[in-house]
């Protein structure tokens, strides 16, 4: 089980665990000095994973030096392997931004990286970023450019130069400097439609004669060297019905350019090639199938969000795409396939799923060494792409979703792409993770009943059980939740799910037959085992005996299992409780629908009172980007169908609206010792208040949100807040995960709490 203290104390203990801690800082810039609480000292120990890839966006192969490798993680920061990637450091331990989108080397050896993730998953802005920072003394310092420190480079999606000009693709335009970064122009005339509307990629070629550049998904050619722009989207070249255009141009022929295209379905629309340096556009691909879908099928199709392109430096007409997995394309043998992210990892035919990037060694004619980023790590090949090896040995730079943290001090994490991790931290050293469920993973329910018992979610409500552990994973619970369109997008990204579990439940309906094994008499002790693997022990009483002197051996009695395990789950337009889906013997297990509304978006984020009697929860409205907070009253009640399932008069359960907030709601906290008091934080990057405060919350029958709520920003610069949880013992101290990491206030109920950034021994996340 993953209460709420339970789950904060483990993220107070493993760094870079924590969604709202490794998000990317907006601001850098005259940012509130980070002093410490006199009363409250957390130390961070980071813990890794050291032994699994995370989301690397970006790899840089250094010019003068082919052992020494850069990698960019989207929410890990910058990382350095001397030694062609076997193992890895990290490099940006104190710079104000770790969300490294993009990485370029100029020509004297300057380094620059981007940051923010423009096509975030799912089909979303991702994390956003502070501009670009340059190193000139081969990577040992870095500093912010100040000139990127506006809005326009929130996202800078890639950086590309020649010896004496910076191109950058922008969140507002592309952008251009001839003096390493000091100051940008934009050399889109702004009569153009798209002057300001988001840049996603660009490249140069090597003498700079050539740029090509995707605006609004739409394709600008210079190729005068002159920094004019030509449109070359239209009918007769690239078309213009698409979500995302990624460029290549190939070394050995600058008359030679490449352009993927994926269409509004996020699948493969084409591949276009130009063989006179971007002035006409034919496309490879007769007619596009499902034969040859690099970006998935179905649901899964993905291609806004991984889709990377790249040309041989030694054969011209040789390209290769990165999609869900590595492709390599040539004119006489069509399209082969290099990679399969379903096979096992030590396969040398497997590359993590979701490829951003492809680098080729500078020596890549006798070496052919070619380097990929993935969502699981950095992959390298030193034939040409025809086998692999993951190569990210102390790259810890895990985006998890969530944490939890069994009695047993198991720690279980909830991954992007990276599946279901483990950590039972009796390893030596302590920082490897084994890997139980693949993909994307959100919240994890660990029992405290019997810890190898544990719930976690994957992507639209699909839930997963195991009862071993995480030796297997059953995908079955889910099946009588009814009127639900799990595994599709109508469904939240990542459902909510909490557990309120209870070692000694007095109103337990849960019943346990119990096979005489000889006569029994009045007093005599028996027990049975109930599905938590719990022995229950029961005293014959006259009640068993029903008149008779004894139970005849081989009679059946029953007694009250007191053990009880009550689960939450989060979905669209309603909420769901389970009083079986943890408990192991429970195969499926029954779930009631406790909240039903139209009204009722996709669920984000939901909580238990202490004493599991009140369910708090958020939905989120797309449309209208705002949050309702609603109250679900007497839960404990609620152990049938014909009193959980709202659909039904004779359910006891209350429902009722809190308040309505701008924004997405994603972290709720109760008061342990005080259910009425509930925190609300918002996860929006705007200059509203992000924290608000109720002492009202369990009793109120008003709507109204200025009558329920109060704000509680203080002096917390505004940022997204992604969660909280007030203090078991301490009713005033309140603990936050922001984008810029842990803050604490004393005394929540002051009229402008006092926020203290409790991040010592933590990255500046």
């Amino acid at each position: 089980m993953r209460n709420k203290w339970l789950s904060f104390a483990s993220l107070l203990v493993i760094a870079l665990m924590l969604n709202a801690s490794v998000n990317a800082q907006k601001n850098s810039g005259n940012k509130p000095a980070r002093t410490k609480s006199d009363k409250t000292n957390m130390q961070w120990i980071e813990m890794g994973p050291s032994n699994q890839g995370g989301r690397i966006k970006t790899v840089l192969i250094d010019k003068n030096n082919s052992n020494l490798i850069y990698a960019g993680a989207i929410a890990g920061g910058l990382w350095k392997s001397t030694t062609s990637g076997s193992s890895w450091t990290k490099v940006t331990d104190n710079t104000d931004n770790i969300a490294v989108s993009c990485l370029y080397q100029s020509t004297n050896g300057d380094l620059y990286f981007g940051t923010g993730e423009y096509f975030g998953y799912p089909n979303n802005l991702g994390l956003q970023g502070n501009g670009i920072w340059k190193s000139t003394d081969n990577g040992s310092t870095w500093n912010h450019l100040t000139s990127t420190s506006d809005d326009a480079f929130i996202y800078v999606s890639k950086i590309v130069g020649t010896s004496n000009k910076i191109y950058a693709a922008t969140y507002k335009g592309l952008r251009i400097s001839t003096d390493g970064g000091t100051t940008w122009t934009n050399p889109i005339p702004n009569t153009d439609a798209n002057f300001e509307a988001p840049a996603t990629d660009v490249e140069v070629s090597s003498d700079g004669s050539l740029v090509v550049a995707s605006i609004n998904n739409q394709a600008y050619v210079c190729n005068t060297g002159n920094d004019v722009f030509v449109l070359k989207s239209d009918a007769n070249n690239i078309p213009t019905d698409v979500i995302r255009l990624e460029f290549a141009i190939a070394p050995s022929n600058i008359n030679h350019v490449y352009c993927i295209a994926v269409n509004n379905d996020g699948k493969l629309k084409n591949i276009y090639e130009s063989i006179d340096k971007g002035n006409t556009w034919t496309a490879i691909i007769a007619n596009v199938t499902n034969q040859f879908q690099p970006f998935g099928t179905g649901k899964n199709k993905q291609g806004k969000y991984y889709c990377s392109l790249a040309v041989s430096p030694t054969n011209d007409s040789t390209s290769y795409i990165g999609g869900v997995d590595l492709y390599r394309y040539h004119p006489n043998t069509s399209f082969e396939q290099l990679s399969a992210y379903y096979l096992p990892s030590y396969s040398s035919k497997y590359i993590h799923q979701n490829i951003f990037d492809i680098q080729f060694s500078h020596n890549f004619s006798t070496d052919k060494t070619i380097y990929v980023a993935t969502d699981g790590g950095v992959f390298r090949s030193n034939d040409d792409g025809y086998t692999w090896a993951g190569v990210y040995k102390n790259l810890n730079a895990g985006f998890f979703n969530s944490v939890a943290i069994s009695n047993n001090n198991v720690v279980t994490g909830g991954t992007q792409f990276n599946g279901l991790l483990v950590n039972d931290l009796t390893g030596t050293p302590n920082f490897d993770f084994e890997k139980y469920l693949s993909g994307v993973c959100g919240d994890v329910e660990r029992s405290n009943i019997n810890p190898n018992s544990m719930i976690a979610t994957t992507t639209y409500g699909t839930l997963y059980r195991t009862t071993n552990g995480g030796a297997d994973f059953a995908a079955n619970i889910s099946d009588s939740i009814l009127g639900q369109a799990l595994g599709t997008y109508k469904e939240p990204f990542l459902a909510p799910i909490r557990a309120f579990e209870n070692f000694y439940d007095a109103n337990s309906i849960q019943m346990l037959d119990i096979v005489a094994g000889r006569n029994l008499h009045l007093g005599d002790t028996v027990f049975a085992t109930n599905g938590f693997g719990k022995d229950i022990y029961h005293i014959v009483d006259a009640a068993d005996l029903n008149g008779d002197t004894a139970i005849i051996k081989g009679d059946t009695i029953q007694t009250q299992d007191y053990y009880t395990s009550l689960v939450a789950l989060g979905l669209n337009n309603r909420v769901w409780i389970s009083w079986e889906a943890m408990n192991p013997s429970k195969n499926p297990p029954s779930w009631y629908p406790v909240a039903y509304s139209s009204d009722i978006k996709r669920v984000q984020t939901l909580e238990f009172s202490s004493d599991g009697d009140i369910i708090y929860f958020a939905d989120f409205d797309t449309t209208n980007s705002v949050s309702n907070v609603y109250r679900l009253a007497n839960i404990q009640a609620a152990r049938t169908r014909t009193l959980a399932n709202c659909s039904l008069s004779t359910c006891v359960v209350t429902k009722q609206l809190l308040g309505t907030f701008n924004g997405k709601v994603k972290g709720l906290a109760v008061d342990p010792q005080n259910k009425n008091n509930l925190l609300v934080t918002l996860a929006t990057y705007d200059s509203n208040p992000h924290i608000y405060y109720s002492t009202n919350a369990a009793t109120t029958t008003d709507d109204t949100t200025s009558h329920n709520f109060i704000e509680k920003q203080g002096n917390l610069e505004a940022m997204p807040v992604y969660s909280a949880i007030i203090l078991w013992n301490n009713s005033q101290q309140v603990i936050l995960g922001t984008e810029k990491g842990i803050y604490v206030t004393e005394d929540i109920t002051a009229a402008s709490p006092s926020w203290v950034a409790q991040n010592d021994g933590m990255t500046n996340v």
